[in-house]
């Protein structure tokens, strides 16, 4: 304590009046060796995580910016075909009611048609 600065001496205390437990049955003593590890630790893991450059952080933006392009063009794909899809059912559904009203249209009077979609 006769080595630290009036400033470290001030932090070391307000750290003791703090770093205590509030309640229970060890109200007012000191956390225990495995808390304060479990602080460091902590501490140590979010206060000096390796900080990210500038660079990195454009580099990162722009492959995200790419893969949503890429993501929209494929989505925008998938939507044509879709509708495609949807017109040539309708197209087949339009020339199967031909076929079977042209060549069964009597068989049409005596059995209504039902959907199956």
């Amino acid at each position: 304590m006769e080595q630290l600065s009036d400033t470290q001496i001030s932090l070391a205390i307000h750290l003791i009046s703090t770093m205590h437990y509030y309640k229970g049955i060890n109200k007012g003593n000191i956390y225990s060796l495995y808390l304060q590890k479990k602080a460091n630790e902590y501490i140590n893991q979010t206060l000096y995580e390796c900080q990210v450059t500038n660079q990195e952080l454009q580099e990162s933006i722009q492959k995200l910016e790419s893969d949503c392009k890429r993501l929209c063009q494929q989505n925008k794909t998938l939507i044509r075909k879709t509708q495609s899809f949807g017109v040539q059912n309708m197209q087949l559904i339009c020339l199967i009611f031909y076929y079977l009203s042209s060549k069964k249209s009597d068989y049409f009077l005596d059995h209504p048609i039902t959907y199956f979609f």
